[in-house]
């Protein structure tokens, strides 16, 4: 390409380039070349070094508002341009680029209309890695993440992208997880956050708990890749299953543009299908004593109907629960295999103890709803229910044994109104407790002598735990105030403060209204400040993210706009889900992922391992620090230049499509 296509505008005469270092954009002196000469990787990196201020700059921003102030419209002429925010992992990833290039072009692109932008980038700080490192490594997570967002920072502002700077935070930030806190604290006081024993998924690796939708098929963790191992612990649940009939009815709406259609389906999936009622019994150890509830612990009844309830005489337990895995909690072993245990339920409605039956998994009774515990003692319709209908017979032989737990039965003297909602027959809550000391502390304390775990008052936040040997006390980093800290319920102070930490995809279920108002030490948000730019105009980020992320932000967006604090249930409006940037591996015949430099090409021109000489096979995969197939940013950006970099980016590909590297370039 020839100079004059650059500078159409120029006079036909000698030009100058400047000798720049490209890394911090220093100008030294210029030099004189030809409008006739090629424009070669020197002549563009002069070029870039020379305007690159004016178009990519910290303050090209402001300078191209301040040129088209006039033509701003007041608020019909807003757009939030919103990219998912990194982990700081180290360094940027090709995946980063593409990402962050687009969000930047789509910005670019609305202000160059007219419009007011934001345009925000932050941190999703928190995370296991930091504390891995740290381990390995010998340095504080809080440093390894520091010493890291600083890094990638600098690699962004290479990358020419213009975010709103003023707008940055870190997860990891007191003052960001001090509303987080706070959020989890709500949603305690509202009875949607609880803590219940349950069998859970530990990863032997990271050591700690995994959420369901954090184990794949084959029962490894997502992260590690480790086989799980099911432990019974207490943990803390937020009861997004509340939410579950209004999640997804929303997803065939208007509220949702573009870039949905596929992501519609997978969210459709992972709520699964709405059928029937669910409510929260509590637990009784005797059927006769109403006294004698098991604190925090209930059972989940699913029941296709209300009505259902009056007349209910026994529950079938889900035979994987801990209750039923104990030879402790039977109380009769029928000689059909049916098995009644000690713990009842309260029926919601009458108020009476119900028995609570269970089996093996090889006695056939019916199948209770993934999404429960327990159901009731009804017979579905096949038609509607399918195999959760099962078959009539099956009732048969719990009901051939009930007379023993008829007793129990009594005279209503009131119906009771309760607290039930549709139910999903596969979510169930979200699991976020997490083993581990770079997270988000739960604002918690737990009594020593009766169990019961409350809430930190919020006017304490943000809370971090230690532990000193006076006397249990909480302590408050704002301002390292020690207090006291007292069971609401027994009024006794032996107590300990919560250990565990949040599921970091609670840190980035908010992260977005933030943004708009990241300065605010008074609440988490100003509502009348963030309305305005609600529902997020656009929202970028990898198609990994369909699932979990999406839909705990869904759900917290749910959740707030029922609190009447934002406008819309729905917190993304346009979608882009961006697909992966993939890199050649080159895959041993034991399996063994290969750097370049372990393979040659023998006489055949086929790539052969260089040690064994045994063939190598070629494979395009999302790069991966393990599969030796990444590439640095860095080196992209000094072997083509900012702009070229920026167009090998975006080019000949669409966004939703996996790209590959560098083959395609």
């Amino acid at each position: 390409m020839k100079l004059f296509r650059y500078f159409i505008r120029l006079p036909r005469s000698n030009v100058y380039r400047v000798a720049c270092d490209t890394t911090s954009r220093n100008c030294s002196k210029w030099k004189p070349f030809s409008l006739e000469d090629e424009l070669n990787l020197d002549v563009k990196k002069s070029i870039e070094s020379k305007w690159g201020n004016r178009v990519y700059g910290v303050n090209s921003i402001a300078m191209l508002e301040q040129q088209r102030k006039d033509e701003l419209e007041p608020s019909n002429k807003k757009s939030y341009v919103l990219s998912m925010f990194p982990y700081p992992s180290g360094k940027l990833h090709l995946g980063h680029v593409r990402i962050y290039t687009l969000s930047d072009v789509l910005a670019r692109y609305h202000r160059l209309n007219g419009q007011k932008v934001v345009h925000p980038i932050g941190w999703d700080a928190f995370g296991l890695p930091a504390e891995n490192a740290a381990r390995d490594n010998g340095i504080e997570p809080e440093k390894w993440t520091r010493e890291n967002i600083q890094y990638m920072k600098e690699q962004i502002l290479r990358m020419g992208c213009n975010f709103d700077w003023e707008r940055e935070f870190a997860t990891c930030d007191p003052t960001y997880y001090k509303w987080t806190q706070w959020l989890f604290s709500k949603l305690w006081e509202l009875g949607l956050a609880y803590k219940k024993k349950a069998y859970v998924f530990w990863d032997p690796i990271d050591k700690t708990v995994l959420a369901e939708e954090q184990v794949d098929s084959d029962m490894r963790s997502w992260r590690s890749g480790a086989k799980v191992e099911k432990r019974l612990l207490n943990q803390w649940f937020i009861r997004t299953a509340v939410f579950a009939k209004e999640l997804s009815e929303c997803l065939t709406t208007n509220a949702l543009r573009q870039g949905w259609r596929d992501i519609v389906d997978v969210q459709k999936h992972w709520i699964g299908p709405i059928k029937g009622y669910f409510t929260d019994c509590p637990i009784l150890i005797s059927g006769v004593d109403s006294k004698s509830c098991r604190d925090e612990e209930f059972l989940r009844l699913w029941f296709s109907s209300p009505d259902i309830l009056q007349n209910g005489n026994f529950v079938i337990l889900q035979p994987g629960h801990y209750l039923n895995q104990s030879e402790e909690n039977n109380l009769h072993i029928f000689d059909n295999g049916v098995k009644q245990l000690k713990v009842f339920i309260r029926n919601p409605i009458t108020g009476l103890p119900i028995p609570v039956f269970s089996g093996s998994n090889d006695i056939l009774l019916p199948l209770v709803p993934e999404s429960s515990d327990c159901r009731m003692d009804e017979v579905l319709s096949e038609e509607e229910y399918g195999e959760l209908a099962g078959q009539e017979s099956y009732l048969s032989k719990i009901l051939s044994v009930l007379p023993t737990a008829k007793k129990y039965q009594g005279v209503v003297d009131e119906i009771k109104e309760f607290k039930y909602f549709h139910s999903s027959l596969k979510l169930r809550d979200w699991l976020v407790s997490r083993q581990r000391h770079w997270g988000t502390p739960i604002p918690a304390i737990v009594c020593v002598d009766c169990g019961h775990s409350s809430m930190i008052p919020v006017t304490s936040l943000p809370i971090k735990h230690t532990k000193a040997p006076e006397y249990p006390v909480c302590y408050n980093k704002k301002d390292s105030v020690l207090f006291l800290c007292t069971c609401p319920k027994c009024g006794s102070s032996n107590t300990n403060p919560e250990t565990d930490t949040l599921d970091t995809f609670f840190d980035s279920s908010w992260y977005f209204l933030r943004y708009l108002d990241p300065q605010n030490e008074k609440e988490i948000f100003n509502p009348e400040k963030v309305s305005p730019w609600l529902p997020v105009q656009t929202y970028i980020g990898g198609k990994e993210h369909a699932t979990l992320h999406l839909y705990y932000a869904r759900f917290m967006s749910h959740f707030l706009h029922s609190l009447g604090m934002i406008p819309e249930k729905e917190p993304f409006k346009t979608l882009v889900p961006v697909g992966v940037v993939m890199g050649e591996t080159f895959v041993s015949k034991t399996g063994k992922y290969l750097r370049r430099d372990e393979i040659v090409e023998n006489e055949l021109g086929k790539l052969i391992e260089k040690d064994t000489g045994t063939p190598v096979t070629v494979k395009w995969e999302k790069m991966s620090k393990s599969k030796h197939n990444g590439i640095d940013p860095d080196s992209v950006l000094q072997d083509y230049g900012l702009d070229s970099m920026r167009l090998l980016s975006m080019a000949d590909i669409a966004p939703q499509s996996n790209r590959k590297w560098p083959s395609q370039c």
